[in-house]
């Protein structure tokens, strides 16, 4: 990402919410200008306007009449509207690993926002965090997501989430184990902490969370036991 946007400078950055935590993580090693303006689009709703950006719907409402209301209106050597040809490294960024936007799982780099992404988009899901887990202690890592509900009082529909992400490929970012939670721990720039979450795993005896897991050949997720988070260490599921 920092590549990217010091190899192109704009005038204008409009940031969204799905990438401002990578964002603020850079931000310091762009070398940015006073001239040169940081937006922020509260799409979700779920974080907070960070200091030194400006909200672009607010802003959006003090923008003069004149402004441009068509493509044809704005003239062709605007850096918006001429964005230049990117290389294909950065046209890449989904399918590479970037800290706390991807991971591998199964030896495959997948986004992990996307696989949030996913998940957001089933009902009655408000929030949730995608990221690997060790299997047995070694270098492999699969797929596993945590999942605010918005409503716990309404049970989620298990067979629903699973066709729902299986309905979206590729067939191995499909989280295999799943952990439904009340809240998240954030950082102090409002990161969840992954790291958390990947040490304690999918082991029912280290989470206080109802822990899930969709098994081979299964059609939706079911409650991972003590019994078969053992059977899946000793590799009686080759998942």
């Amino acid at each position: 990402m920092a590549h990217c946007l010091t190899l192109h400078p704009a005038k204008i950055y409009i940031i969204g919410e799905e990438v401002i935590d990578a964002f603020e993580e850079i931000k310091n090693d762009l070398g940015l200008r006073s001239d040169q303006r940081l937006y922020f689009i509260p799409d979700k709703g779920q974080k907070p306007v960070p200091e030194a950006l400006v909200d672009l719907n607010e802003a959006s409402r003090n923008f003069p009449a004149t402004s441009p209301t068509t493509l044809a209106d704005v003239k062709p050597a605007d850096t918006i509207a001429s964005p230049p040809v990117l290389p294909a490294a950065c046209r890449r960024l989904r399918s590479s690993p970037v800290d706390g936007l991807s991971d591998r799982w199964k030896g495959e780099n997948v986004s992990t926002m996307e696989v949030e992404q996913v998940a957001n988009d089933f009902p009655r899901v408000s929030l949730s965090s995608a990221y690997g887990v060790s299997m047995s202690g070694g270098d492999d890592r699969m797929g596993m997501i945590a999942i605010i509900p918005d409503d716990h009082a309404v049970k989620l529909d298990f067979k629903g989430l699973a066709e729902h992400f299986q309905s979206a490929p590729p067939s191995y970012a499909v989280p295999k184990f799943m952990r439904v939670q009340s809240d998240f721990e954030y950082t102090s720039t409002h990161k969840i902490k992954k790291v958390t979450l990947k040490k304690e795993g999918f082991n029912p005896g280290n989470v206080p969370d109802p822990l899930y897991v969709l098994l081979p050949q299964d059609t939706e997720y079911r409650t991972l036991s003590g019994e078969l988070y053992t059977e899946i260490l000793e590799g009686k599921y080759k998942f």
